[in-house]
């Protein structure tokens, strides 16, 4: 997918994409040759896909720059949010760029200030180089190979999973999955053993684990008439064993705080599906549902899946803070399911 600062709008929304992605790859790279400052970079990966679906850089022809309007055109129609709107291919690109050169000036008789037509040569130059490089990539030349991730089978029964989430120390998963047509449970797996070990919770769904190991379950699920979100009692139960306590009803969804001290937790009410962090404090409703939230490793926020519509797993990537104050980072992906935030929480 590439870094985040240069991603396009289209990949931000993980919408099919092609070469007309890469031109706003390109416009973003021009924008901060000319600038020396990132289009759309902001302090986490977040924050930046949502500069990139919602906002526009910043001018680069002011009154007090020698970057000429002609050249920020070009770079702006790189930067179309709609790739319908943009250059269609980079051959178009080499021409826009190539006219603003100072041969093809010359020969159409553009007067420009001495100064910036000093200036202009080099720059222009070297945009064109950029573009022709641009080109050679969009024919597959000099196509950087993506870096291959390597992942380990750890099940091997047939069934479904419903969640995972990795144990405190790092070296194994806990995980609710439901085998041929046996009923839901708990199995931790190690990396380094083959095989999963039952956690004796029949009919539990995992929810979280707290960094000292308490599982957060929900027990006798149930599915929410037009919705996809299985409600259930909230219980807490030591990793190592021992007899769930019950904590709240009608709970879909529920996390751990980094420190393990409290729960956020999504539940069913008259009013709609409520997000409360912690228990018990309203951040945020909707009249559709909410699937996935995951506190921040700050424990100041709260990603979650915003679906507007029961019954219908489309969805939309929010942040809400403590104080109830939420930001859309992403459009409406056709589903959205899972989510999960990096350790240094600049991303999600």
């Amino acid at each position: 997918m590439g870094t985040t600062t240069y991603m396009s709008p289209e990949q931000v929304r993980a919408q099919p994409v092609d070469a007309r992605s890469d031109i706003f790859s390109f416009g973003c790279v021009l924008y901060e040759m000319l600038t020396r400052e990132t289009a759309f970079g902001k302090e986490t990966a977040a924050e930046t896909m949502h500069s990139i679906l919602k906002e526009e850089p910043r001018p680069l022809a002011t009154s007090d720059s020698a970057i000429p309007p002609a050249l920020d055109r070009v770079v702006r129609h790189c930067l179309e949010k709609d790739p319908d709107n943009r250059f269609q291919s980079a051959r178009d690109v080499i021409f826009a760029l190539e006219s603003l050169s100072p041969t093809s000036q010359a020969a159409g008789k553009t007067e420009l200030r001495p100064a910036r037509r000093r200036w202009m040569k080099p720059v222009i130059a070297a945009v064109i180089e950029a573009a022709v490089l641009l080109a050679a990539a969009a024919i597959g030349k000099n196509w950087a190979k993506p870096h291959d991730n390597v992942f380990h089978r750890l099940t091997f029964q047939r069934g479904r999973i419903h969640a995972a989430r990795f144990t405190p120390d790092g070296h194994g998963v806990v995980y609710s999955a439901q085998w041929e047509a046996e009923p839901s449970e708990l199995f931790t797996a190690r990396f380094e053993i083959p095989g999963s070990r039952a956690l004796s919770f029949p009919g539990a769904e995992l929810r979280a684990i707290s960094p000292s190991g308490e599982l957060a379950l929900t027990q006798s699920t149930r599915v929410v008439a037009n919705s996809f979100a299985p409600a259930g009692m909230l219980a807490r139960a030591p990793f190592s064993g021992g007899a769930p306590r019950a904590v709240e009803d009608h709970v879909d969804f529920a996390d751990w705080s980094p420190d393990g001290a409290e729960l956020a937790v999504v539940r069913e009410t008259d009013r709609g599906t409520e997000l409360e962090f912690p228990a018990g404090q309203v951040i945020y409703r909707t009249v559709g549902y909410i699937s996935d939230p995951r506190i921040a490793p700050s424990g100041d926020r709260v990603a979650f899946l915003d679906h507007p519509l029961n019954a219908d797993n489309r969805g939309s990537v929010m942040v809400v803070d403590r104080a109830g104050q939420k930001k859309a980072l992403t459009g409406l992906f056709l589903a959205a399911e899972g989510l999960a935030w990096s350790p240094g929480g600049d991303e999600i």
